[in-house]
């Protein structure tokens, strides 16, 4: 968690309205394992790795698909799907190299890129995992940040207008983006170290 002369400011200027009902958020998270559900896509002339990697990754949330075509890839929907997208090393460099470019500019949400590169199968699985933790990561910081300003809203709804006019509220843009800003170096993708962590960035700013 960053320490900012921003969050300083904010503590000066506006305050945070709205009593977060964190039992209840970390009940709800206590209470469900949330699995991400992960497509991992690669292209290569068979389906060999793929099917080696399968074997480690065996879970009902990851799908896996296998394409030699990259034209075909893309109108399948890939740039919206896939979550990895694995490049093996039988294609050329420059292909890889546009297909990647292209993958970038057209993903919709977080989206990685391996290359294989003549790397042995258990450099890739450990490229893949990190990827995984890194997605899982950012997606599980959006989840408790959006049931934090869900509680908050709740809250705020269930005050008498009279006592929420009188106060400054930092809009509820302004308090995800904080929110965002200070969670980003969150090390442990787990969703009670995320919420421990954003307590203490709302009782900075109170």
């Amino acid at each position: 968690m960053k320490n900012s002369d921003t969050l300083n400011q904010v503590t000066h200027s506006r305050s945070v309205v709205g009593n977060v009902n964190w039992k209840q958020i970390e009940k709800k998270f206590s209470a469900n394992t949330h699995l991400f559900t992960r497509e991992i896509v690669f292209f290569a002339s068979t389906d060999e790795v793929m099917n080696k990697c399968l074997q480690v990754f065996k879970a009902p949330n990851f799908t896996f698909k296998c394409f030699d075509n990259f034209n075909l890839a893309l109108r399948s929907g890939l740039a919206i799907s896939a979550d990895i997208v694995v490049l093996v090393d039988s294609f050329a460099s420059a292909s890889r190299e546009n297909f990647t470019k292209l993958l970038e500019s057209r993903k919709m949400k977080g989206l990685e890129v391996i290359t294989l590169d003549n790397s042995d199968i258990d450099k890739l699985i450990v490229a893949i995992q990190e990827s995984l933790s890194k997605l899982n990561q950012i997606e599980t910081k959006e989840i408790v940040v959006e049931n934090i300003i869900q509680s908050r809203s709740e809250s705020n709804l269930s005050e008498p207008h009279q006592d929420t006019a009188s106060k400054k509220i930092m809009n509820e843009n302004d308090f995800r983006d904080l929110l965002n800003r200070e969670l980003s170096d969150t090390k442990n993708c787990a969703p009670e170290n995320i919420l421990a962590s954003a307590i203490k960035v709302i009782k900075g700013i109170k």
